[in-house]
């Protein structure tokens, strides 16, 4: 109910100019409020806009809150790669390299390890830092390397429009 121009802010208890005031009825200073609370206190939340802001800067798909979990679980909320605690998550095949937010192609990471991979091929740069493989990494790698050995053998795979097969970034070296 708006009365010449005004409407009634919930939380602050007075009328208020109908440009300030939002559709769920509170003003934009209390909206950000209880968003910030939100924020603060909903864990699954906090996860949701992270991941909302990690896409749109790097326009990709985010990784489902679902995913998030139970990839944690899998590796003890440890990074994939030096067991130390996990504080982001890696995508084997790198976004730049056409590579998804599927369950199978992310893996928790501490920051260290995953600045210091950046988009290099996986392979390469656990050799290059030897890194000793976890028997979950080992897993997760060996069905990578099942899932590109069908991809490129199958003519009719597609990612994003395009034939895999004309991808020579996606050579992965065992």
């Amino acid at each position: 109910m708006s009365k010449d121009g005004l409407r009634w802010c919930r939380s602050c208890k007075k009328w208020l100019l109908s440009e300030f005031v939002t559709k769920n009825g509170i003003c934009k200073p209390h909206e950000a409020e209880e968003a910030r609370i939100r924020y603060a206190t909903n864990e699954k939340y906090r996860r949701e806009r992270r991941q909302h802001t990690y896409s749109r800067k790097r326009n990709c798909e985010p990784i489902k809150p679902e995913t998030q979990i139970q990839v944690l679980i899998e590796f003890n909320d440890m990074c994939a790669y030096c067991l130390q605690p996990a504080t982001t998550f890696d995508h084997l095949i790198p976004i730049s390299k056409y590579g998804g937010s599927d369950f199978e192609n992310i893996v928790p990471a501490c920051r260290k390890c995953n600045s210091s991979k950046g988009n290099k091929n996986v392979f390469e740069w656990i050799q290059q830092n030897q890194i000793c493989v976890s028997d979950n990494l080992k897993k997760r790698l060996s069905k990578l390397c099942q899932f590109l050995e069908f991809s490129l053998t199958a003519q009719t795979f597609r990612i994003k429009g395009k034939s895999l097969n004309s991808f020579s970034k996606l050579e992965f070296t065992k």
